[in-house]
């Protein structure tokens, strides 16, 4: 009730505007102005009814985040390009607003609360799950259909009924790193992680998915983002003596951070929250990134002849016409299964409300990039089931094809451990 009083409202603003203009002799414009802190894409002309979806997203454009949440923005540009031209969402031609959230929890409420006055059909949320946190509830308050990418647990367990997540949960991801660890009979484990939401809760998941498997956490080490020297840290981690090292941080943090256990003499297993990305085994450097471990739905690749997936062999060959360039992160999967699930959520419900949106998405269930991208569950997690992965020369392999090849054979001959 509330977002159509607004929408009566201003619309009335808008008839007002129109009448005061209509004498003014200046040419109109097609598409949306962007003010500062935001960047549009012009709808275009296609084939549609002429009707507009309005598509807002709020992404951390500047800070930190900045190179992954660019490669969002240009796969959801390029997937409103290919949508828009053949004819958009219902027959409405897609018009995409994208507003920076500076990689701040405070600047993302006060970007969602203003993209709340423009009334979107839908909005794909940041990959920084505090800034969702920070800001789900004024987004779920406006009855606004929401697909984020943040991985973190916590803001899901807010119950927020418009918020949806077509990526994985840390949550989950933690209880796959056990399993692997049970795979290999290991019993004790060291951990470090970040100070930042999704770092920490996924360390705290991890441990108490650890005793609740009978593993045994020997030591746990914290530092702050923006920390460059781990020494301390690591010192104490191998002092304990662990079988295995699990690796709780932020994207950017992964490579130092393997390189400097790698440096002070570990050639054991790391096991790592999420994705260990290319970027990260390009800065941590390709021998030392032998034998890191991890679940994620997805992996990247240097080039799409590399990809053996078809699915995400046209997500990598859309994201490269647009963007001229292959994608270092995984946001390319996050942003596209966004995009697909509206998309989806639109043809299920045949209707572009956001109300209608977000009933029609518990029923998805289509392939995603990571697999099959499945709501049904009814708790809006889009991949109940997961997918591990092992680092060896520079490339990825799934790890029960690396298990079943004598891959963990390779690892105790080329280390000396055993089991």
């Amino acid at each position: 009730m509330k977002k159509k009083l607004i929408a009566i409202f201003m619309a009335a603003v808008m008839v007002m505007g129109f009448a005061a203009c209509g004498s003014g002799g200046g040419s109109e414009t097609d598409g949306t102005t962007a003010s500062a802190g935001e960047t549009s894409s012009e709808s275009g002309s296609g084939s549609g009814s002429g009707e507009v979806f309005k598509l807002g997203a709020f992404l951390p454009l500047s800070g930190s985040s900045a190179a992954p949440a660019l490669e969002a923005q240009n796969t959801i540009e390029a997937f409103v390009e290919k949508v828009n031209a053949n004819g958009g969402i219902n027959g409405a031609q897609i018009e995409f607003t994208v507003y920076d959230t500076q990689t701040s929890a405070e600047e993302a409420v006060k970007v969602v609360q203003r993209m709340l006055d423009e009334d979107f059909n839908a909005i794909v949320g940041s990959l920084n799950s505090g800034e969702i946190l920070a800001a789900g509830q004024h987004l779920n308050n406006s009855e606004t259909f929401t697909v984020c990418m943040g991985t973190s647990a916590t803001y899901m367990q807010q119950d927020w009924e418009y918020i949806f997540r077509p990526a994985t949960n840390a949550t989950n991801a933690a209880n796959y790193v056990v399993d692997m660890m049970k795979d290999l009979g290991y019993t004790k484990v060291a951990i470090i992680n970040g100070q930042d939401d999704a770092a920490l809760s996924a360390g705290d998941e991890f441990e108490a998915s650890c005793e609740a498997n009978g593993i045994e956490v020997v030591a746990r080490e914290s530092y702050d983002s923006g920390e460059t020297d781990y020494s301390a840290q690591v010192t104490s981690i191998l002092a304990a003596e662990p079988e295995a090292i699990y690796t709780s941080t932020i994207g950017q943090d992964g490579g130092p951070m393997v390189k400097q256990i790698r440096q002070r003499g570990w050639d054991g297993f790391i096991f790592n929250r999420e994705a260990f990305q290319l970027y990260m085994i390009d800065i941590a450097g390709e021998e030392q990134s032998d034998f890191v471990a991890f679940p994620n739905p997805y992996v990247n690749y240097r080039s799409i002849e590399d990809c053996d997936d078809e699915f995400v062999k046209e997500v990598l060959q859309m994201y490269y016409d647009y963007a001229g360039s292959m994608p270092e992160t995984d946001c390319v999967y996050k942003a596209y299964d966004c995009m697909l699930t509206i998309q989806e959520a639109a043809r299920i419900a045949g209707s572009n409300d956001s109300t209608a949106l977000k009933d029609a998405a518990a029923q998805i269930q289509i392939q995603g990039c990571g697999g099959t991208l499945d709501f049904t569950a009814g708790d809006r997690e889009g991949y109940p089931e997961g997918r591990s992965w092992i680092i060896k020369d520079g490339k990825y392999q799934l790890w029960t094809d690396w298990l079943e090849n004598g891959g963990y054979d390779t690892f105790l001959e080329e280390t000396g451990r055993s089991k």
